[in-house]
């Protein structure tokens, strides 16, 4: 089948999630679909497509739990993680590089360059030591970097949010480092723009996400989940991101941003989210979402170097006008990554799922953290 399709069982709107996270970073890379003429509330919609990123992180944190706690230790854990990782992220490196649709803006923003050092730093995933390299390849890859950076954590951090109350205070204790680096990046010897981005684009800000992401693998099994909690679930998530659209400050006031806002509100939807309600299901779970879930990660990486083509080959019609522009890079990503998912993803992940099985695995004891 083409059109890919997942089933996690009650946990299958979570793809679904996914699909909605990739769609909103597509969004605000493409100029925003024309709504930002709309007025401010329109601008403040395709602003928030940048919290994308932030629900995958907690997606993250959630998954990864859940991929640890099944595996049969820590190598055989990490092993299926990076080969669920590493062939597509290594491939449109190389194929930014070779087509020249490398993110000029910040080599630029640096002055640095594309050379060995640059691609080493990549490609063992060390970019996220680095803020002057870790966004210039792609132009979206700095979240790779501390995906992987967090993962060798996670058998920590499941003891260290084992229980309600330790998970409390993991979740407190992450959102008051977030906060303190956040609001002390100016104290960093560099330029005030530079040392945001260097706080930003590092592993200590998303300590946060991951924590929330585990406490709500740890919480799912032991609340209860029926149609009525989910509808309802729903139904709050979705005013308060309409509250946020109309009157952001309102939110702002009390989460300090969209990060801490969109991860909380990540963590609330996983947590009391299931196949059982009947808006779960329709947005979450029809085949279009699912589809768009399993890919989701292809459309992450390529749709900054398919934008680019775009805008160096498309017509001036399809280029200047928004929302043309944002379907056509829209369909673009997303024919390019059916191709990627069912090319590389998937063989790749079916030679990683063998290497699981080998004998050198199957000795090492189930995760038990």
């Amino acid at each position: 089948m083409i059109w890919p399709s997942k089933s996690y069982g009650d946990t299958d709107f979570i793809t679904g999630m996914r699909a909605f996270a990739a769609m909103a970073v597509i969004l605000i890379h493409s100029g925003g679909a024309g709504l930002r003429e709309f007025g401010e509330s329109g601008n403040t919609l395709v602003t928030l497509g940048r919290s994308g990123v932030y629900v995958f992180f907690v997606i993250s944190g959630f998954s990864v739990a859940q991929s640890f706690m099944a595996s049969r230790g820590f190598v055989d854990y990490l092993n299926k993680r990076l080969w669920r990782i590493a062939p597509l992220y290594y491939f449109w490196l190389f194929l930014a590089i070779l087509l020249s649709v490398t993110s000029v803006y910040w080599q630029e923003r640096f002055n640095v360059v594309v050379d060995f050092y640059n691609i080493i730093m990549h490609m063992s995933f060390l970019s996220v030591f680095d803020y002057r390299i870790t966004n210039t390849i792609l132009g979206v890859e700095w979240s790779i970097a501390i995906e992987v950076f967090w993962y060798l954590f996670v058998p920590l951090l499941l003891v260290l949010c084992k229980t309600k109350p330790s998970m409390a205070v993991m979740i407190i204790l992450s959102a008051a480092i977030y906060l303190i680096a956040d609001k002390n990046s100016n104290k960093l010897p560099m330029l005030a723009g530079d040392a945001e981005l260097a706080v930003y684009w590092s592993p200590l800000p998303f300590l946060f996400s991951f924590c929330l992401g585990i406490a709500a693998y740890r919480l799912r099994p032991e609340l209860p989940k029926t149609k009525l909690i989910g509808d309802i679930v729903f139904l709050i998530a979705s005013l308060s991101i309409l509250t946020y659209v109309m009157r952001p400050g309102l939110i702002t006031y009390f989460t300090q941003g969209d990060f801490i806002y969109m991860s909380f509100l990540t963590f609330f939807v996983i947590v009391f989210g299931t196949s059982k309600s009947t808006f779960y299901a329709l947005t979450f779970e029809n085949r279009l979402s699912v589809g768009l879930g399993a890919i989701s990660f292809g459309l992450y990486l390529a749709h900054m170097p398919v934008l680019i083509l775009l805008e160096r080959f498309a017509s001036d019609y399809f280029v200047n006008n928004k929302l043309v522009f944002f379907l056509l890079v829209s369909c673009s990503t997303i024919l390019v990554s059916l191709i990627t998912y069912h090319t590389i993803e998937l063989p790749f992940s079916r030679v990683g799922k063998k290497i699981f099985e080998n004998r050198l695995f199957s000795k090492n004891k189930r995760s038990r953290a």
